[in-house]
C-alpha cells in the first residue's frame, strides 16, 4: 500500500506543469516561478550531498554542518513538515551509487517529481516570506521584475535572516523606481551584511551574476 501511495504521489507530482510565460501590458516578458526556480536549482545550488560525503569527495568547509541535501534542501535545516514530501519521496530511491552533486536525467521520472516537489516547497516558504517581509505594494513590484523576483526566490535558499535582510533594504530605499531597487537589490547581495561572517558574505556575493543571467532566461 506505501508503494502505491508513493508512485500516485509521484505521478501527480509530475503531472504538474510549468505555468507559461506571463505576458503583461508593457509587452514585457515575465519569466515564471518554476523555471527561475529550476534555473537556481540546476546552476547555483546543484544536486546530491551527503555527510559521508565530507573529507572525501567534498573538501570545502562550508559543507561541514550540513546534512543530506538535494537540490539546496537541506534534511536537518529545511522546515520539517513542508519538505517531509521531498524527503520522503527521496528515501524511496536508491542512492548507493549517486556522488557529489548528482542530478537524476530530466527525462526521468525521479528527476520531474524530485524537482517538482522541490518547487513547491521553495515556493511555500517565498510566499510565507513574502507576506511576513515584503509590504503589498512592493511585493507587487517584485512580481512585475524578473531581477527581483530571481533575487528573492533565490533568497529563499540563502535563508530567511537573508530574505529579511534584502526585504529591509528595499523598503529603507523609499523608492517605487524598479531600475533603482534592482541595482539595491544588487549592490545588497555584493555588499553583504555586516553582521555576517566574511565567508557568509562572500558566498553571497558569488551568486550576483547567476542571478542575473537567471532573470534574463
Amino acid at each position: 500500500m506505501t508503494n502505491v501511495i508513493i508512485l500516485l504521489m509521484a505521478l501527480l507530482v509530475v503531472s504538474k506543469m510549468a505555468k507559461p510565460t506571463i505576458k503583461r501590458s508593457n509587452a514585457k516578458m515575465l519569466i515564471p516561478t518554476s523555471t527561475i526556480l529550476e534555473n537556481i536549482i540546476l546552476t547555483v545550488e546543484g544536486g546530491y550531498y551527503n555527510p559521508l560525503m565530507f573529507g572525501k569527495e567534498v573538501k570545502d568547509s562550508r559543507y561541514s554542518n550540513s546534512d543530506e541535501t538535494m537540490f539546496g534542501i537541506d534534511r536537518k535545516n529545511a522546515d520539517k513538515k513542508l519538505s517531509a514530501p521531498f524527503f520522503q519521496y527521496l528515501d524511496t530511491l536508491d542512492k548507493s551509487k549517486w556522488k557529489w552533486n548528482y542530478v537524476p536525467k530530466k527525462e526521468s521520472v525521479e528527476y520531474k517529481t524530485l524537482m517538482q516537489l522541490a518547487k513547491d516547497y521553495y515556493n511555500t516558504v517565498y510566499n510565507q516570506l513574502s507576506k511576513k517581509y515584503l509590504p503589498k505594494e512592493l511585493m507587487k513590484i517584485v512580481e512585475e521584475s524578473n531581477l527581483l523576483k530571481a533575487h528573492f526566490l533565490y533568497a529563499v535558499f540563502n535563508g530567511s535572516g537573508w530574505f529579511q535582510f534584502f526585504a529591509n533594504k528595499l523598503k529603507d530605499a523609499d523608492t517605487t523606481d524598479v531600475k533603482k531597487l534592482e541595482k539595491i537589490a544588487i549592490d545588497s547581495r555584493k555588499n553583504g551584511n555586516p553582521k555576517y561572517t566574511d565567508s557568509a558574505n562572500s558566498l553571497i556575493a558569488q551568486s550576483v551574476n547567476k542571478i542575473i543571467n537567471i532573470s534574463k532566461n
